[in-house]
C-alpha cells in the first residue's frame, strides 16, 4: 500500500492470469484503492463494485469511499478494485491507439442500433460491425480475453481477501456487482461474511441468451417512466413545481405521454443546434437517451422535466437545456474525443458479459426478430438497443472458466438482497428469482419502495439502518421487510431539510452526496 493522498491508500496485487493452470506462470496486476475505517473498533474490509460489467471499483472508492463508509457505519475499510481487464487492471485493449478507439466510439454512436430512432445502419451492416468489434478485441488482446470472466474475478477477490488476512469476505455490489457477488458466494460458500447484493440481476438470464436477459432486465422500465410522469403531475397539483405537467392535453393526457411523444416529434423533425456542440442536432434518439438515463436517478427528474418543458412549451421551444442536460456541448467532454491514454471503455462490458453468457446465435435475421420483440413487448423506450448491445458476443472467444450456477450452496452467512419496487433495469422480480434460487436458508430480501437503480437512487433511512446493522452487528432485517423512500423525487427543499434533520443516520451533507454514488453506479451500468 502507498498513500494516494491524505485520505486514500492505493496498491496492487499480482494474481495468476489463468487460475486453473498451475503451470502457467503469467501474472496480471489488479489495482486496488482503500479508504480506511474512520471509527473504532475496525471490523474488517468491505469490497465494493459499481456494476457494469466494466465499472471501476477503484474509481468508486476514490469518488465515494468516505460516503460508502458512512452508509455502512464507518467501522470497515472500504476497498474498491478494478476487475481484471478493466481500468487499471490490465485493461482489455481493442484498438491500435487511444485515438482510434475514440474514433470507433464516435462511429458506434453515429450508427446506433438498426431500427432505433434515426439510426442509419441496416441489420446486415450491424452484423458485420458486431463481428468486427469481436475480431478487433481478439486481435489486440488475444492473450487476455479468455481469462476475463466473472469466475476468474471471483478467484482474484478471494486472493485479495486472503492477502488482507481476513477469514470471510464482506461485500456490497450494485447491479452487475450482484452477479459478481452471487457467483462469489457460491464458488466460496465457506468464506461468506456480510454480503449485500443491491439492484439484483437475474443470474440465470445474465448467463443466458441476449433475449432472455433483455426480457428479465426490462420488466419495469416503462412502469418507471409512467411513475416519473405521475410524480410530476402530483407535484404540480400540490404546487411543488414540475411545470411540464401544465402541457398535458387531450392528445397527450399524461406527462409520460408527453415525453414519449417528444421522442416521436424529434424523430419526425430533428432540432438544429447552433452552438458548435458535438451533437449538432437533437433527435428522438437524444430524447430517449435523456429519459432513460434519468430513470436510473430520480433526483434528476425535476431537471429532466424542466428541460423538456423548455423544449415543448410553445412560448419557448428551446432545445439548449436538453442539449446541456445530455452533456452534448463539446467543451463538456473534450477528453473523450482526444484521449491520451486508452482503456477498455465499453469493450470492458463486452469482455466480461461475453465470457459470462452463452455464445448466442450469429443469425442476423434472428437478431432482428428478437429486437422487434424487445421493443414491442419488453420496452419501447430501450428494448431494441438492450437486445442488440451484446451481439458481438456471438463472435467472442470462449472463456477458460464460466460460472452459471448452481446458486444454492449452503453459505457460512446469510446474504442481504435489496430490490427497489420500480428499478428500470434490475427489477424486483429478478431479486425474487435470486432469493428463491439461493433458498431462504441463505438470504433475506429487503424491498425498498422507491424508483431508480439500486437502493441509493432514493435514500431510505430504513434501508440505511438495515445496511449498517448488518455490517456492524451481523443482524439481518426480518424476512418480508419493506422500507419506504424518505421523500418523493419532486420534494421541495423544506421537506428535504426536515427529513435530513430527522434521520439521524447520515448528516445532511452526506445525504446530499449519496447522489454522487448513485451517479457513479448509473454511469457504470448505462447502455
Amino acid at each position: 500500500w502507498k498513500k494516494c493522498n491524505e485520505v486514500f491508500y492505493c496498491g496492487s496485487i499480482l494474481v495468476p492470469l489463468d487460475h486453473l493452470n498451475a503451470s502457467d506462470s503469467r501474472r496480471i496486476s489488479i489495482a486496488v484503492v482503500k479508504f480506511p475505517a474512520p471509527l473504532k473498533p475496525r471490523l474488517g474490509t468491505i469490497f465494493i463494485n459499481p456494476g457494469g460489467p466494466g465499472g471501476s471499483g477503484a474509481d468508486l472508492a476514490k469518488g465515494a469511499g468516505p460516503l460508502i463508509s458512512a452508509l455502512t457505519g464507518g467501522h470497515h475499510d472500504i476497498l474498491g478494485f478494478d476487475p481484471r481487464g478493466i481500468g487499471a487492471s490490465n485493461s482489455v485493449i481493442c484498438y491500435p491507439s487511444a485515438s482510434a478507439h475514440a474514433a470507433a466510439d464516435i462511429a458506434a454512436q453515429t450508427f446506433s442500433f438498426p431500427g432505433f430512432h434515426d439510426s442509419p445502419i441496416s441489420f446486415p451492416a450491424f452484423g458485420a460491425l458486431s463481428q468486427s468489434a469481436a475480431a478487433t478485441c481478439e486481435t489486440h488482446s488475444p492473450n487476455l480475453l479468455p481469462y476475463i470472466s466473472t469466475a476468474y474475478t471471483n478467484r482474484d477477490m478471494d486472493l485479495m481477501r486472503s492477502a488482507l488476512g481476513e477469514a470471510k469476505l464482506n461485500y456490497w455490489g450494485f447491479s452487475y456487482g450482484t452477479f459478481l457477488g452471487i457467483s462469489y458466494v457460491n464458488l466460496f460458500p465457506d468464506r461468506v461474511g456480510s454480503v449485500i447484493l443491491d439492484g439484483v440481476t437475474d443470474p440465470t438470464t445474465y448467463t443466458g441468451t441476449s433475449d432472455a436477459w433483455t426480457r428479465t432486465s426490462l420488466t419495469d422500465t416503462e412502469a418507471v417512466l409512467d411513475g416519473l410522469g405521475r410524480e410530476c403531475e402530483a407535484a404540480a397539483a400540490a404546487s411543488r413545481g414540475c411545470a411540464l405537467a401544465k402541457l398535458v392535453s387531450p392528445s397527450r393526457p399524461t406527462v409520460a405521454s408527453l415525453l414519449r411523444g417528444a421522442m416521436d416529434d424529434l424523430d419526425a423533425a430533428p432540432v438544429a443546434l447552433s452552438t458548435g456542440s458535438v451533437v449538432p442536432f437533437l433527435s428522438g434518439l437524444h430524447a430517449a437517451s435523456a429519459v432513460f438515463g434519468a430513470l436510473y436517478r430520480p433526483t434528476t427528474w425535476p431537471a429532466l422535466a424542466d428541460v423538456f418543458y423548455a423544449l415543448l412549451d410553445p412560448a419557448q421551444r428551446d432545445p439548449l437545456p436538453l442539449a446541456r442536460f445530455l452533456g452534448a456541448q463539446a467543451e463538456d467532454d473534450v477528453g473523450a474525443y482526444c484521449p491520451v491514454t486508452d482503456d477498455a471503455g465499453r469493450n470492458g462490458f463486452l469482455a466480461v458479459k461475453c465470457a459470462d453468457g452463452v455464445q448466442d446465435s450469429t443469425d442476423v435475421a434472428r437478431w432482428e426478430k428478437e429486437a422487434k420483440r424487445a421493443e414491442t413487448e419488453y420496452s419501447p423506450l430501450i428494448g431494441r438497443p438492450w437486445s442488440l448491445m451484446t451481439r458481438p458476443c456471438s463472435f467472442w472467444p470462449r472463456p477458460a472458466e464460466r460460472f452459471a450456477g448452481p446458486w444454492n450452496h449452503t453459505l457460512s452467512n446469510k446474504v442481504l438482497l435489496i430490490g427497489n419496487t420500480l428499478d428500470p433495469v434490475t427489477p424486483l422480480a429478478s431479486a425474487k428469482v435470486a432469493a428463491s434460487l439461493m433458498t431462504d436458508a441463505n438470504n433475506v430480501l429487503l424491498t425498498q419502495k422507491s424508483y431508480g437503480h439500486c437502493s441509493i437512487a432514493q435514500i431510505s433511512t430504513c434501508t440505511v439502518k438495515a445496511i449498517q446493522s448488518y455490517f456492524i452487528h451481523g443482524t439481518l432485517p426480518e424476512p418480508g421487510t419493506v422500507c419506504e423512500a424518505d421523500k418523493s423525487p419532486f420534494a421541495v427543499e423544506e421537506e428535504e431539510e426536515g427529513l435530513a434533520g430527522e434521520a439521524g443516520v447520515l448528516s445532511a451533507e452526506q445525504r446530499a452526496r449519496v447522489e454522487e454514488v448513485a451517479a457513479m453506479v448509473a454511469k457504470a451500468n448505462r447502455v
